[in-house]
């Protein structure tokens, strides 16, 4: 929702001023409480007031030492924009 959106932009903005670029977000959704719609709309609302694009959400993991497959798709997403941008890692 709102906090989110206003959270996520003003983090962006504190990096930005520091000399960081991010290189995209990933959204936390540790207990499962943000319904689709309002992440979709986050995702909309992020995307529109920045450059940076939204790879996904991570969601509860309830054992760190084998995390769900789906945790990892956030972060496929993530290197394949990479790979396909020929952005450097460093």
């Amino acid at each position: 929702g709102l906090g989110t959106i206003n959270h996520t932009l003003l983090t962006i903005e504190a990096l930005v001023a520091r000399g960081l670029d991010p290189m995209g977000i990933i959204f936390t959704n540790p207990h499962n409480e943000t319904s689709p719609e309002m992440i979709r709309e986050n995702q909309e609302a992020i995307e529109s007031f920045s450059p940076y694009k939204v790879f996904g959400v991570i969601g509860p993991i309830s054992d760190f030492s084998q995390p769900s497959p789906e945790n990892y798709h956030p972060f496929e997403k993530f290197m394949k924009h990479i790979a396909n941008e020929n952005i450097p890692l460093l």
